[in-house]
């Protein structure tokens, strides 16, 4: 498509060339008549300037003279009913009035004097002398008299007359028409209308400039008119050629306009083609890059199948490295020697799924290392339904992120209702995830399991019990398991697809590097959250955008470029695809930043992973120390809350390291028996140090295993001390470097030296002869004791571990209550494993009174037949009111106690104040879900001299030493420290110690505490100068401690150890007293307070000699 594309756009371009010449052609005419237009567009333009002025100053003009004649014409207004009067009266008279007055020869003065007016005004247009009446007669004689002083030209009347009038009528002052009125009718009219005309004249004289001025604006109007008219007829001729011009234009312009349309539209066409083809060029680059390789592969495609098969099929079930070894060296060579064609790097990851969709399971909570990926591919792609081997809760965590907006349901096959939720579930086709399952399935589970699926109707259906339920293909079955190792049966594996979703070292480190930089840089790791998050999403985005460009492209018909909407839909999407591309560049680049700058507390993150690897591996040697991956979150985040601040950031990496490895060491040892914590501390040890690169695992294997082969050696040993299993295995250790090959033969040319060396009480604490300490690691001297003093390995591994990690990390803490209670919670039950004759009642009950817990609120209940109920109801109350609840020999009643693993997992909000206390002994039995949620305690004595005698120190305090004011209490308080330190001890040297194995506990030490205290305290009060030796030593060494002896020879020792200890020899000033000088000097410390004694405790040895308990050297 896109090729066809191209091809047309080529097609597309040569046309627009043309059509282009046609255009600018076009142009330029056009362009040279709009010049024209323009030009007479201007002319135009100012003639209707000048003639908008000339008609705006025409109409001023004519709006001021109507003004002005309106002004001179109300004027004239006042005159003129004085002139309508007079041609009113002129009108009364008629040619016999006016004979009449003709006639006079002489006429009365006042009549001549009228007509003497008469006749100066020149009404017959002749000059007349008034002062003639025979003139005067005259004019009277005129037949058109009348008519003419009824028409007569009032506006001509000059001045000269008007002072001639003043002046007759001044030299007659009665001279007015009511005067003349008696004398005669005719004089009397005549007299009003020279009266009138006089007064018209006297108005008329004000209103001449007004009126003057009247016309010459009137002048000045007509030609400014004439102007404007012609000025109108330029513009008309202007504007019939504009008409002429635009018509042409119009004309020219649509022409233009349709070549430039159809020019514009096949440019806009090759542009949107253009810019489709040229975004789409990485696309088409890469996809036919994809093509071709495709195509390529084709031929290896059945080999590529069969491996993801035999992967998706076989490995799930294995560890990492197993998986890795089962591909690479069993699948893989045996499909190369078969001839199948075969990928050469082929990335089973990459085969099956793609980038984005493991960056969404990433940002749903799955782990991102290999490992973890291949186990979500596993998940989601086999035929069977997945079983996840998960202690560490993450599939399950994985698998509730994801589904949970699809109805998921959870359920496990405790729950008595959980048929009728898969049933919902396979009808609906929702997920469904069975958590907590054990080593069986319930065979109700097989239709589903086996998909027996029938057809009904053309519909799917499958048949539970006596039910028939609808299937749909949308269901997914989940189950999980928290056992680490579990042992499914043949039946359970063929029906299942079993993966392993044990969390690696690797993968482990990085999920702690999270919590680490979460809890030291929350801003950094909130920011990289929020940055892995966007980027799965935008990486989902992109990979459905570059699908929906594909499907858009392969569904299109014909040719592409003539379908706008396929074009605008294509470029749409790619625009968006290369935003988002550009964003997840971005994002790439701030994540290495960001990468950069939490690597640097990855070496924090691995000391946590090694940790927790090495307290998990606790649990195949015994099932009660298993622990869940929550709980130790719990135990690293409290290690980094104490690790000590600093400002330089490897200071603080180095306080944060060694408060992990000592907060999980002490935590792991309070929950683990005294034959164990020393192994842990190797293991620990071994795996730091493979950690740090620096462990030979040949050198490890040797000295846990030695020399393995049922072969004997090829010659005898050369030394008859040297036993034959030592010569052997010094032989194997001779194969392993150069540095123990030269050992070997060091030892055989230098037998005396070596004997020398191998005589010593305690070899491991001298120097290796013949030069080899400076050139042996730890490691190596352990090997080496291994050979010749296996009997003292035991005391070598403690100095190797003191060597490589430091003397703390062999003294394991005593057992506080008080921190036990710290770090517990009202979720987490504290689960005590008893060792024989342990009792932790009176200690619990002991911390309840001091934590404020009333005897109504400490509830306490040993377990037993029938006692499960009792126990719930006490459950309940405490859970709801904050009782603190101690159920006694759960090993007892180990039926009830899965129920109570289901009664803790349903309760989400207890009471603050709740806490849970359980004892135990060890059990197979006991539920997985209690023991990893739980804190673990052993009540067991501490394992050495030091540290069973800082144990019972950390019970006691200053009130403890002030309860009897006798001044010999305290060293004799000490001295039976020491004995119940002895005999404890000797228990771990089997029959050489004690012929039985006798209990001696805690509760032997109270007892004899007390009564030491009130026989000295009655002696006080008795001001007694002896002490009571014989019953004290009887008390104490017959009756508390004698008491559990059964044998005789035990009993001897048991008072021996009294004869010795107790006496007034201890304080003889004269010849100090030892308990022993073994190695060290172990005395009574000076008598004070209780640091004194504490003190002394601490300068004790960690390994003592068999002497000190009064044992031959050898008894180790």
């Amino acid at each position: 498509k896109l090729i066809e594309a191209a091809e047309a756009v080529a097609r597309m371009q040569a046309d627009l060339a043309e059509k282009k010449v046609v255009v600018d052609a076009k142009t330029v005419d056009v362009t040279a008549l709009i010049k024209i237009i323009e030009e007479k567009t201007a002319i135009a333009t100012e003639q209707q300037g000048i003639a908008s002025v000339k008609q705006q100053e025409a109409t001023e003009l004519a709006a001021t003279i109507a003004e002005e004649s309106a002004a001179a014409a109300e004027a004239l207004m006042e005159a003129l009913p004085a002139v309508e009067a007079a041609g009113a009266a002129l009108e009364n008279l008629d040619k016999d009035s006016v004979t009449e007055v003709k006639g006079f020869a002489n006429p009365p003065k006042l009549v001549r004097a009228t007509i003497m007016l008469v006749a100066v005004l020149k009404p017959t247009g002749e000059k007349v002398n008034p002062e003639d009446w025979g003139e005067c007669k005259k004019m009277l004689g005129n037949s058109r008299i009348l008519d003419l002083l009824k028409s007569y030209p009032k506006d001509n009347i000059t001045e000269k007359q008007m002072r001639d009038i003043r002046k007759y009528r001044k030299a007659e002052p009665t001279l007015s028409a009511e005067g003349v009125k008696p004398v005669s009718k005719a004089a009397y009219a005549m007299m009003v209308w020279v009266e009138a005309i006089c007064k018209y004249y006297e108005v008329a004289k004000n209103v001449a400039p007004l009126r003057e001025k009247v016309k010459t604006m009137e002048q000045l109007k007509r030609k400014t008119d004439a102007e404007l008219s012609e000025l109108q007829t330029q513009l008309a001729a202007i504007e019939k050629e504009l008409g002429e011009l635009n018509e042409n234009y119009a004309a020219a312009n649509g022409e233009l306009n349709d070549l430039q349309y159809q020019a514009g539209l096949m440019e806009k066409r090759l542009n949107a083609a253009n810019k489709l083809i040229s975004g789409l060029t990485g696309e088409r680059t890469r996809w036919t890059a994809d093509v071709a390789r495709l195509n390529s592969q084709k031929a290896e495609l059945v080999g590529n199948c069969l491996l993801s098969a035999s992967f998706l099929s076989y490995t799930g079930a294995f560890t990492s490295s197993f998986r890795q070894e089962l591909l690479t060296q069993n699948f893989w060579p045996t499909m190369v020697e078969s001839g199948m064609p075969l990928t050469e790097d082929l990335q089973l990851n990459s085969m099956l799924v793609n980038d984005a969709t493991v960056q969404g399971w990433t940002a749903k909570g799955l782990p991102a290392d290999d490992h973890s990926v291949q186990n979500g591919i596993i998940t989601m792609q086999s035929s069977r339904f997945p079983l996840c081997i998960d202690p560490q809760q993450q599939a399950v965590a994985w698998i509730k992120n994801t589904f949970a907006d699809e109805n998921l349901t959870v359920k496990s096959l405790n729950d008595s209702d959980f048929m009728k939720h898969l049933e919902l579930a396979i009808q609906f086709g929702n997920p469904f995830l069975f958590e907590n399952i054990d080593e069986e399935l319930d065979p109700m589970l097989d239709p589903v399991l086996e998909k027996d699926i029938i057809e009904q109707n053309g519909s799917k259906a499958i048949k539970l019990g006596d039910k028939v339920v609808d299937w749909d293909e949308g269901f997914k079955l989940f189950f999980t398991t928290k056992l680490s190792n579990p042992r499914y049966s043949p039946e359970v594996m063929g029906k299942t697809m079993l993966i392993n979703y044990g969390v690696t070292l690797d993968g482990l480190a990085d999920q702690l590097l999270n919590v680490v930089v979460a809890h030291e840089r929350p801003d950094l790791e909130q920011e990289f959250s929020e940055l892995v998050t966007t980027m799965s999403e935008n990486a989902q985005l992109l990979v459905t955008l570059e699908d929906s460009l594909l499907r858009e492209l392969s569904n299109s018909q014909g040719n592409i470029l003539d379908n706008e909407e396929l074009i605008a839909t294509l470029d749409e999407t790619k625009t968006k695809a290369v935003e988002i591309q550009g964003k997840l560049e971005q994002a790439s680049f701030t994540k290495e930043e960001i990468s950069k700058a939490r690597a640097a507390y990855m070496p924090v993150a691995k000391r946590g992973s090694i940790m927790y690897f090495a307290e998990a591996g606790l649990a195949t040697t015994m099932r009660m120390y298993e622990i869940s991956l929550d709980t130790y979150l719990n135990v690293f985040n409290n290690a980094l809350d104490e690790a000590k601040k600093d400002v330089v950031l490897d200071n603080r990496l180095r306080n944060m390291i060694n408060s992990i490895t000592l907060m999980v060491y002490d935590y792991t040892c309070t929950g683990i028996f005294e034959r164990h914590k020393l192994m842990f501390s190797f293991q620990m040890t071994t795996m730091i140090m493979e950690g740090d690169g620096t462990l030979s695992r040949d050198e490890v294997s040797f000295f846990l295993k030695g020399d393995t082969s049922l072969d004997g050696p090829a010659k005898p040993s050369p030394a008859p001390w040297l036993s034959g299993a030592c010569w052997k295995d010094l032989i194997a250790l001779g194969e392993l470097n150069e540095t123990f090959g030269e050992l070997k033969a060091h030892f055989e040319a230098n037998m005396d030296v070596w004997r020398e060396w191998y005589n010593l009480e305690a070899p491991e604490d001298t120097s290796v002869p013949g030069g080899f300490e400076e050139r042996l690691t730890p490691l190596q001297r352990l090997c080496a004791v291994r050979c010749f003093r296996p009997d003292r390995v035991y005391n070598a591994v403690k100095l190797f571990v003191i060597k490589i990690i430091g003397e703390k990390y062999v003294q394991p803490p005593v057992l506080d209550y008080a921190r036990v209670f710290a770090q517990s919670s009202p979720s987490m039950p504290m689960v005590f494993i008893l060792s024989p004759g342990a009792d932790p009642q009176s200690d619990i009950q002991l911390l309840a009174d001091e934590r404020g817990m009333s005897p109504q609120r400490f509830k306490y209940l040993a377990l037993g037949q029938g006692q499960g109920p009792y126990a719930e109801a006490m459950l309940e109350a405490g859970y709801s009111r904050g009782h603190w609840v101690l159920l006694q020999n759960c090993h007892l009643l180990v039926s009830w106690l899965k129920r109570l693993e289901g009664t803790l997992e349903m309760k989400k909000n207890p009471h603050q104040d709740f806490r849970l206390w359980l004892t135990t002994e060890p059990s197979d039995k006991f539920p997985l879900g209690i023991l990893q949620r739980s804190l673990k305690v052993v009540t067991e004595p501490p394992d050495g001299l030091k540290l069973n005698m800082r144990s019972t120190y950390s019970k006691i305090d200053e009130a403890t030493l002030e309860e009897c004011p006798h001044w010999a209490f305290r060293p004799c308080l000490y001295t039976l420290v020491f004995l119940h330190a002895v005999v404890q001890e000797r228990k771990k040297y089997g029959k050489i110690g004690w012929n039985v194995q006798y209990d001696f506990n805690e509760s032997d030490f109270n007892i004899s505490r007390r009564l030491l205290s009130l026989y000295l305290q009655k002696a006080f009060e008795d001001e007694d100068e002896f002490l009571p030796w014989g019953s004290l030593k009887y008390l104490i060494g017959d009756a508390m401690y004698g008491g559990r002896v059964s044998d005789n020879m035990d009993r001897r020792v048991l008072k021996t150890y009294l004869e010795e200890y107790m006496g007034d020899f201890l304080f003889d000033d004269c010849q100090k007293f030892y308990f022993s000088r073994s190695g060290f000097d172990y005395e009574v410390p000076e008598t004070g307070p209780l640091e004194n004694y504490t003190a002394m405790v601490e300068t004790l040895p960690l390994t003592n000699s068999p002497a000190v308990f009064g044992l031959h050297p050898n008894a180790e």
